[in-house]
């Protein structure tokens, strides 16, 4: 599995329409195109796709706590290389936290204005299913810590999701799963703030349902193991990482009938 660090290769940057675009190309996987896009009035997300034609599922991507920064941009080139339509979404109205204070603050107003939390990510799935590059008919979501508690709502909501991935997000353990679509769950075995109870309870809901629902925890993982974040994530576990790499590359395969 190849990590983030190794993904970091140059880029090419193309100036069309007065959109910056980004090139990325790697040796294996799809040629990727990505741009930033107004896909609310007003809300700007980061849009990365496969550059060869054709047309892909797509996926909602919401960041963590500290908004829509350069490792969620990262990673939706990642899935776009892996044959995706990846559009990151932006719940901060274009700030990114410097520090964990404005994190905290920033994702406590979004929380506080569920509605409007709901109309953005709602704004951005029928983005993609409008986009000609979208199977207007495959779409899911992928949420990492703040982002994985909306990714979770949205498949509890009536988004039409094909999937739903949580990586270390707030969910509620009693809620209503019976239309819920395929969900993928990935907990830290060390995370202080999602209690392994719940995580087995929802595990335990989402077998009930037996509809290709998986959840995985990983030992010696606490919060945040996923996303490097350049270095700078003290929590940042490598080999739990590319494991959950592979299995929600596989989730949402067989999600979309792959």
């Amino acid at each position: 599995m190849i990590s983030p660090r190794k993904l970091l290769i140059p880029v090419a940057s193309l100036i069309v329409a007065g959109a910056v675009i980004l090139a990325l190309y790697r040796p294996a996987g799809h040629d990727v195109v990505a741009v930033e896009v107004e896909y609310a009035e007003g809300v700007t997300g980061y849009l990365a796709q496969p550059d060869n034609g054709g047309t892909y599922p797509a996926l909602v991507l919401i960041h963590e706590w500290w908004g829509l920064n350069e490792d969620i941009k990262h990673t939706a080139r990642r899935f776009a290389a892996e044959g995706y339509v990846a559009l990151a979404v932006d719940m901060y109205d274009g700030e990114v936290a410097a520090d964990s204070d404005r994190a905290r603050a920033l994702s406590s107003a979004v929380r506080a204005d569920v509605p409007g939390a709901m109309a953005n990510l709602s704004a951005a799935a029928a983005f993609l299913r409008s986009h000609a590059s979208v199977r207007a008919d495959d779409l899911a979501a992928v949420g990492w810590c703040f982002g994985g508690g909306w990714s979770f709502q949205m498949a509890t909501g009536d988004f039409g999701l094909d999937a739903a991935v949580v990586f270390y997000g707030q969910f509620d353990p009693e809620a209503d799963l019976s239309n819920a679509p395929r969900i993928l769950g990935h907990f830290g075995e060390e995370d202080a703030g999602i209690p392994l109870e719940n995580v087995s309870r929802l595990s335990s809901a989402l077998d009930a349902q037996d509809d290709g629902h998986a959840v995985y925890t990983y030992p010696g993982a606490g919060h945040a193991f996923f996303n490097y974040r350049g270095g700078e994530n003290a929590n940042y576990r490598e080999d739990a990482a590319n494991t959950a790499w592979s299995r929600t590359l596989k989730f949402l395969d067989g999600a979309f009938g792959g």
